[in-house]
């Protein structure tokens, strides 16, 4: 586990798989911060009320210029993120403590106080895991929200008609979007290679606009299918061009063109994996349950 190196220097305690500090009567615990496609190591605080924007501006201040969010455990923004400095955390344990000690010292004077209800039923309840987090939870409310939760997950499961749909919508985002690359590889002999990008783009638009439940098999075929068509494109396309300027191959045409030549190659390379960072930013729009379903069961086998 990435806390395992300095979690235990900056004194928390592993409860479970998730890492705990009491501080001044605040809990608080580490945990990725799922950023779009980025999973940011952050400290997290649950708190008594929801956090203000002004509050997260203050509160950043202290942490140093750090970024600070709110994410909601209930129905409301009511914990706080702190993400951790970047760079490597065993060299920086006393700027997190410095940010721990800054943060709590600004939430007091705000009149922020430690989460104490339940989440799921609002009434008073004991600090314990909920998934990947740590807050107050009863164990009861922990079984019927995973309850809940493996319910909405059963229409996500076997077959689903918008599976089609979105392999379809995939397949003619991508067609769609090699009709403007063709046509002037064909006419002109060459290319913008920005135009190369409206292939991920028109593909991620038909994922999203299939409505298709978030899979993992799902984003890696359709990551797969943009890779393909792209590096097809790129692998015709190139020695098509060579054929009408002055080089007699593929090497001098790259030390004639220069950088264009490169540049096709290099940041064509780079848009034919668009296809994957495009579902998986379309993750922040859909809900997959797998995981937390997981964390959830989890916590009740280690408690038994």
């Amino acid at each position: 586990m990435k806390y395992d190196d300095y979690a235990t220097m900056l004194g928390f305690q592993k409860i479970k798989n998730v890492y705990v500090l009491n501080k001044e009567g605040y809990s608080i615990y580490l945990r990725d911060w799922q950023y779009m496609v980025l999973n940011i190591p952050s400290f997290y605080i649950p708190l008594d009320k929801e956090i203000t924007k002004d509050a997260i501006k203050a509160l950043q201040m202290e942490a140093l210029g750090n970024a600070c969010a709110q994410a909601s455990l209930g129905n409301k923004r009511d914990t706080l993120i702190v993400t951790l400095p970047e760079g490597n955390k065993i060299k920086k344990i006393d700027l997190m403590n410095e940010i721990l000690n800054n943060v709590i010292e600004c939430l007091k004077n705000m009149g922020y106080l430690p989460m104490h209800i339940c989440p799921i039923c609002k009434h008073e309840a004991e600090y314990g895991l909920f998934g990947s987090h740590y807050c107050p939870i009863h164990k009861e409310c922990r079984n019927e929200y995973l309850s809940k939760l493996q319910e909405l997950n059963k229409k996500t499961t076997g077959f689903n008609i918008k599976y089609v749909l979105a392999l379809l919508f995939v397949l003619i985002g991508i067609g769609l979007g090699l009709i403007l690359p063709i046509l002037l590889t064909i006419n002109l002999h060459d290319y913008f290679t920005g135009v190369v990008a409206l292939i991920p783009i028109l593909a991620t638009l038909g994922l999203f606009l299939s409505k298709a439940p978030s899979k993992k098999w799902l984003k890696i075929t359709v990551g797969a299918l943009v890779f393909i068509a792209v590096a097809t494109f790129l692998a015709i396309s190139i020695p098509y061009m060579i054929e009408y300027t002055e080089s007699k191959n593929t090497f001098s045409y790259f030390f004639q063109n220069g950088w264009v030549g490169f540049r096709k190659v290099f940041f064509g390379g780079i848009l034919s994996l668009g296809g994957f960072g495009g579902a998986k930013f379309l993750d922040k729009f859909k809900k997959d349950y797998s995981q937390e379903i997981d964390e959830l069961t989890q916590n009740e086998k280690e408690n038994d």
